[in-house]
């Protein structure tokens, strides 16, 4: 098993922290920080963006690839509002 680097162990502080926060706010807040953090990792995340669409597009290959990078940017935002209410 690799070693956790510095950034690793950074992330993974921040992911709590935020979790720790957002736990004790409204419903309806903690869903919508979810979402900008969703929205903003989907702009952010190039990298991943591009895996999600490719895949998409192979198991759509039917759709157009506007509507497959809508589905990936639509698929992102409810991922991490879930992450935010446990």
């Amino acid at each position: 098993m690799k070693k956790a680097t510095l950034r690793h162990r950074a992330e993974y502080t921040l992911v709590v922290i935020v979790r720790g926060v957002v736990r004790l706010l409204p419903d309806v807040l903690s869903r919508a920080i979810g979402t900008v953090i969703g929205l903003t990792f989907y702009a952010v995340d190039r990298a991943h963006r591009r895996v999600a669409i490719h895949q998409l597009r192979a198991a759509f290959p039917t759709r157009e690839p506007a509507e497959c990078r809508a589905i990936a940017r639509d698929g992102r935002a409810p991922f991490l509002v879930t992450e935010t209410e446990y």
